[in-house]
């Protein structure tokens, strides 16, 4: 299956006012939300964000008509539980208003999650490494594929600059039902996180403390 790509990863000096202007796609940052979300009680606590997709622009890429077409695709990690991260995906599709420029001032990690990172798209074949929409894995997850599960945002953290979730060392799916995805219903969003093999001896006791190699997580794990 063909995939969308996510290229082009430059850090963009967030200006209040400039990006007021919702017309971007991005990673980290501050995230432009629908005021609705906040009247609705659908922000949580402890949630990270991730980025935010402006869909017209993935639109020229997605060549089945896969995804939504208008609107804002977000996704964000339940982090209140560090080795239970849970996902987060919401779906828009008009246009949000409020710019909430302290999202993730809560992390406390030492990493960088209030660096903007402005991003374009390309089409692929589908099994590429990085960052991307759609396609395939780039390898098979040791644990398999989740059934009946399309990947629907593939966020892999190897070989980029991004000072975030770099202590995970490897990569972050996203998966989603076909047909939910069909109906635009991403509550039931399966990640799955897979660790590479450490391959520096001082790593492995790093990754042994750390969540199993492979974990399946979200509403279907639970059941």
């Amino acid at each position: 299956m063909y995939c969308v790509k996510i290229v082009g990863l430059q850090p963009v000096q967030e200006d209040l006012v400039k990006y007021r202007n919702v017309d971007i796609s991005k990673f980290f940052g501050s995230p432009i939300l629908p005021q609705e979300w906040y009247d609705w009680g659908l922000i949580g606590e402890k949630e990270a964000f991730l980025c935010m997709l402006k869909m017209p622009e993935v639109g020229p890429y997605d060549i089945r008509y896969v995804l939504p077409s208008a609107g804002y695709l977000y996704f964000f990690l339940d982090m209140r539980d560090p080795e239970d991260i849970q996902p987060i995906v919401r779906y828009w599709p008009g246009e949000p208003e409020c710019l909430v420029d302290d999202f993730n001032d809560w992390i406390d990690d030492g990493c960088d999650w209030k660096s903007c990172y402005a991003v374009e798209f390309a089409s692929d074949d589908g099994r590429e490494e990085g960052m991307k929409l759609l396609g395939d894995p780039a390898e098979l997850p040791k644990n398999g594929l989740p059934e009946g599960q399309v990947l629907l945002f593939q966020f892999d953290t190897r070989g980029t600059a991004i000072n975030v979730l770099q202590e995970l060392d490897g990569v972050l799916r996203f998966y989603v039902d076909w047909q939910a995805l069909d109906r635009r219903d991403f509550d039931n969003v399966i990640l799955q996180i897979e660790q590479v093999e450490p391959t520096k001896e001082e790593d492995v006791k790093k990754v042994l403390q750390k969540r199993a190699q492979v974990s399946f997580m979200g509403p279907a794990a639970a059941e």
